[in-house]
């Protein structure tokens, strides 16, 4: 009778075990390792990965300024160093453009000619996983 009441015991241990695991609510959230947002405890995907986007600041054509250095957000990114003519640089990777790789958000540059005093300001949007051209002229 001992031994049968153990059995139960058994019995009634393990299927509260698996009832309380089977209730467990997994955690959502990016599961992509490549992602920004990527969380290494989500069990279940939730389709809002972000990826970092680019964008590549260039000229088309010399002006007489010298180097365009090119600030994002107040913080120097570098110097386009290249004038293209007739044909756009290639997106993220111009030689003598800056390529600028980001965060999903709105950010401002400033740009100012070497031998003059000429600026160029705005703002542009960073999309995730996209790159995009931007042309000082």
């Amino acid at each position: 009778m001992k031994q049968f009441f153990n059995i139960i015991l058994i019995i009634i241990t393990l299927t509260a075990f698996l009832y309380i695991v089977s209730c467990r609510k997994k955690t959502e959230g990016c599961t992509d390792p490549s992602a920004i947002n990527f969380d290494q405890n989500a069990e279940i995907e939730n389709n809002e990965c972000l990826y970092k986007g680019s964008i590549t600041f260039w000229n088309c054509r010399d002006l007489g300024h010298g180097n365009i250095y090119i600030y994002i957000n107040d913080t120097l990114q570098g110097s386009i160093t290249h004038y293209f003519n007739g044909v756009d640089p290639e997106c993220g990777n111009g030689a003598g453009c800056v390529n600028f790789e980001g965060k999903p958000n709105i950010y401002s540059y400033n740009g100012y000619s070497q031998y003059d005093n000429i600026e160029w300001k705005g703002s542009f949007t960073i999309n995730s996983d996209q790159c995009q051209l931007l042309l000082i002229n």
